[in-house]
């Protein structure tokens, strides 16, 4: 599976969206709506079921790691759920 970071686009948007291969699975993005927040960047996710445990990060390449390990987890369950359902 080919993960890959886009910008994301638009007035406003700020952060990368996360695509494997051509589908968008989630987002990090600069989310402080308060000064002084210790953890402002967020992730979110547009797979169904799963949500990562921790959504709030002090970098952006710590958001980024997060969001990349929680998807590789994702599918390597729906992929070993649906090889189960087969046999």
């Amino acid at each position: 599976m080919n993960l890959t970071w886009k910008d994301r686009r638009g007035p406003y948007s700020n952060g990368e969206d996360l695509f494997a291969n051509d589908i968008a699975v989630g987002s990090y993005f600069y989310g402080a709506f308060l000064r002084g927040d210790e953890k402002p960047y967020k992730i979110a996710t547009a797979l169904p079921s799963l949500q990562p445990k921790v959504k709030e990060f002090k970098t952006p390449e710590e958001a980024k790691e997060a969001l990349q390990a929680f998807t590789n987890r994702w599918f390597n369950r729906a992929l070993s759920e649906e090889h189960a359902r087969k046999e």
